[in-house]
């Protein structure tokens, strides 16, 4: 994350940061739950415990590099970074 690159700038060039909190701290953590509980909509609370039953030991272990998921996300991403004028 950009701690690596503050921590290491003789290393890290450039940072894409997709989808990454500001902060990790117990107290974002917090605030963010808070967030959720009162903003998401029942609908969406219902969609994402869905999602989590999903989740299951045998699908993750499935999500090894080698994986078709795992291809098909990275070449999603590559796709996109090479849209990027860098």
């Amino acid at each position: 994350m950009l701690e690596y690159a503050c921590w290491f700038p003789g290393h890290a060039t450039h940072v894409i940061a997709v989808n990454s909190p500001p902060e990790w701290t117990s107290d974002f953590v917090r605030r963010v739950g808070k967030f959720w509980e009162k903003e998401a909509s029942a609908g969406r609370k219902a969609q994402h415990e869905k999602n989590l039953v999903a989740l299951t030991p045998d699908y993750l272990k499935g999500l090894t590099p080698d994986s078709g998921r795992s291809r098909k996300f990275s070449g999603e991403c590559r796709a996109v970074l090479g849209r990027l004028d860098l």
